[in-house]
């Protein structure tokens, strides 16, 4: 038992450590990356609520249109963002490494959990905004809200994991993927909520988690929406099982680190 308290205490300090550690960083750079990242959610929200009112599209189920479309960037950017770096971390000799006791699963651990906490913090900072100016009612469940989008970061964080041992063995699927992930920005709930969906997409569009968490992210945000066929319980699962791989795809990557 004292055993694996002081594992548990010794990885405490090495993620704390690992965490500060990237705080700086990415701050000690002027923070230039997060701006970016800021200024592309910005324009997105900006460009499409401007689209919306040049064609004059309908509310969806009444939602206000400016949150409801940064419910749904602001999400895919946690999973986008997340999912890029815990890839990155997979073979990459990290300045973090320099650490004693860390590891690349430690690595993608803390730069996930930093990610997810600038992303949060910075969509909480946006609704706060819209609702001061009038452009938003309350947030209906603000704690739900901002677990989903933990959800989103975690999701991003597991599949990056499984991601980068492919990259190791076939570095040119970066381009493929990177394609991919624009092409899922655009069928995950981004622009629409799930009864809006086409009767003969629906049934294969729900097997995308990200699109279920989109959904509730819209029903804990908005008093007037129901997310009645999203399923907390697929999303857990997938969830779990997708987590479950990562984990063994970043084992089995270290084999392959180690012969570089």
């Amino acid at each position: 038992m004292q055993r694996i308290a002081h594992a548990f205490s010794v990885q405490q300090s090495v993620l704390s450590a690992l965490i500060y550690a990237d705080l700086r960083a990415r701050f000690s750079r002027g923070a230039l990356g997060i701006f970016n990242q800021i200024l592309s959610m910005s324009w997105m929200v900006i460009l499409f609520s401007i689209l919306r009112y040049i064609t004059d599209a309908p509310a969806h189920r009444g939602m206000q249109a400016i949150p409801f479309l940064s419910i749904g960037v602001f999400s895919f950017f946690v999973f986008r963002t997340t999912f890029l770096l815990s890839s990155e971390a997979i073979g990459e000799k990290s300045g973090l490494m320099r650490f004693p006791n860390v590891t690349q699963l430690d690595v993608a651990i803390a730069t996930a959990i930093v990610n997810i906490f600038l992303f949060c913090a910075i969509a909480g900072l946006f609704f706060l905004f819209y609702i001061w100016f009038g452009f938003s009612d309350p947030i209906s469940n603000p704690i739900e809200l901002l677990i989903i989008m933990i959800a989103m970061g975690i999701y991003g964080f597991s599949l990056g994991l499984v991601v980068g041992l492919l990259f190791l063995y076939a570095p040119y699927l970066r381009r493929p993927i990177t394609l991919l992930l624009r092409a899922l920005f655009f069928v995950s709930g981004t622009f629409f909520v799930i009864p809006e969906m086409p009767a003969f997409v629906a049934p294969y569009a729900l097997y995308n988690p990200l699109l279920h968490l989109t959904d509730m992210g819209r029903a804990a945000y908005f008093t007037i929406y129901d997310s009645a066929q999203s399923e907390p319980a697929y999303v857990l699962k997938f969830g779990a099982v997708l987590l479950m791989a990562g984990l063994v795809c970043e084992r089995a990557s270290r084999e392959k680190v180690a012969e570089k």
